[in-house]
């Protein structure tokens, strides 16, 4: 009958043979063998999985820088429309001062020639001689002047609106601004928080961490910080000595090494 066994089942016989050795000879379960080599077959999965959690907190990382270059460009065309708006403010009231500075040389020019307040300095009268013509060409210069001045008292006006709501505009800038800098806090205080859970994450460290296929070099969220001699194997603790140590003590001060028994 013992030749007449398939392949498939003297293999799996074989193997079942050899788990039983391994289990026997010490095995902890913990994907070590006796010898202190990994076993692969152990926990399949794990890799996949802790490449997955991996790329989560990449992904994360990603998502917050892209988030803050989002916050930083965003101030930074604030800060653009600030300077524009601060430029058009001093325009504004670089023109304003103009006209307010010609409309009070106007008046004080009429109110201190109230009895020739028609004929302004250097003006012609077109070579006219005759009273009455002379008088029509005032009266129209009046009304003109009249004109011209209720023109700047609106322009004034108009302008003085626009300074308004640039100033309403520069407000609202200085406010989103200072919002915008309140969330750069937020967003500088959730990295430094993450930064300390978390070592930076680089593109070698990933790539290694995802070429690694066992249990012992790297879990999810478990750093491995045993070191184990390649050429030293692991041997397994039998007993504990009972004695103080300052009864070990050498003749330096050193403790003296008790040899494990094998019991």
């Amino acid at each position: 009958m013992s030749s007449s066994k398939s392949p498939a089942m003297k293999s799996a016989l074989h193997g079942g043979i050899l788990g039983n050795k391994g289990s026997k000879n010490g095995n902890t379960g913990n994907g070590s063998s006796v010898d202190g080599r990994p076993v692969a077959a152990i926990a399949p999965g794990l890799t996949v999985s802790g490449c997955k959690y991996d790329r989560s907190i990449e992904d994360t990382v990603v998502a917050l820088r892209r988030e803050l270059r989002t916050v930083y460009e965003t101030l930074r065309e604030q800060n653009e429309k600030l300077v524009d708006l601060e430029k058009d403010v001093r325009d504004r009231d670089i023109s304003i001062r103009y006209l307010k500075n010609e409309y009070r040389k106007l008046k004080e020019y009429y109110q201190s020639n109230k009895s020739d307040l028609s004929v302004p300095p250097n003006f012609a009268l077109n070579g006219s001689a005759n009273k009455e013509n002379g008088a029509a060409n005032v009266d129209d210069l009046l009304q003109k002047l009249q004109k011209e001045l209720k023109e700047k008292d609106q322009m004034v006006r108009e302008l003085n609106q626009k300074v308004i709501r640039l100033s309403n505009n520069l407000i609202f800038v200085q406010k989103e601004s200072l919002s915008k800098d309140d969330r750069l806090d937020e967003l500088q205080n959730e990295i430094d928080k993450f930064r300390q859970v978390v070592r930076p994450i680089t593109k070698a460290m990933i790539e290694k961490r995802c070429s690694e296929d066992t249990f012992d070099n790297w879990s999810p969220g478990v750093e491995n910080t045993r070191v184990l001699p390649v050429t030293e194997t692991r041997i397994k603790r039998q007993a504990i000595s009972a004695e103080p140590l300052s009864s070990l003590a050498g003749m330096q001060g050193d403790l003296i090494k008790i040899p494990k028994s094998s019991l």
